[in-house]
């Protein structure tokens, strides 16, 4: 962003647009490796105004309408 670059995995709005985003972009790695890819949840420090869902509601969401397989960090959901 303006020329920075963070080093920290950096939260995605939890809105149904970026399931979208996410879900379909996701499919398309999977056909590509042939093989299932697993998504972890970061560390969020913040939320954004524009958030439609809690993380586990974004996350029920990706698995209900992609069929996404997490590898749940617990430290992270903490």
């Amino acid at each position: 962003l303006d020329g920075r670059s963070s080093f920290e995995l950096l939260p995605l709005p939890r809105t149904k647009a970026m399931v979208n985003h996410v879900g379909e972009r996701l499919v398309t790695v999977q056909d590509i490796v042939g093989q299932e890819v697993l998504l972890e949840n970061i560390s969020c420090y913040f939320t954004f105004e524009i958030d439609q869902m809690s993380e586990c509601e974004f996350m029920a969401e990706l698995f209900q309408k992609y069929k996404v397989r997490f590898l749940l960090d617990l430290n992270n959901l903490y």
